[in-house]
């Protein structure tokens, strides 16, 4: 499969839930993040091709329970190894500059480092 992402994946050490805006429902978790992408861990698959307004809920030890609004399009929804949840990736898009930084620190000092 040919990868077409423009940043890296880092893979986080650190557990941030995600809720769709919308309906106020939890998704699942943040996997990974690039600065224009992510990857949740979900328990049902999520149909491709769909756009979501999405709320990352950053825990207190990061950021004092400061949230990310992004809306994403979902481009890809497998069966994880663990065969118990659906790794499903989002391309990201309109982040304004708060947003930015967040993903950014998040990148920084949350992300397993590559040694």
């Amino acid at each position: 499969m040919l990868e077409k992402r423009n940043y890296e994946r880092k893979n986080l050490h650190t557990y941030i839930e995600t809720f769709n805006r919308e309906t106020g429902q939890m998704i699942g978790y943040v996997a990974d993040i690039t600065r224009d992408g992510i990857m949740l861990l979900v328990d049902e698959p999520i149909e491709l091709n769909s756009d979501y307004q999405l709320k990352l809920v950053l825990p207190a030890h990061i950021s004092d329970g400061k949230q990310i609004d992004i809306g994403a399009k979902s481009i890809r929804c497998v069966k994880d190894t663990s065969l118990s949840f659906y790794n499903v990736g989002f391309s990201v898009s309109g982040l304004d500059s708060d947003s930015q930084a967040l993903i950014h620190h998040l990148i920084q000092e949350y992300t397993f480092k590559e040694y």
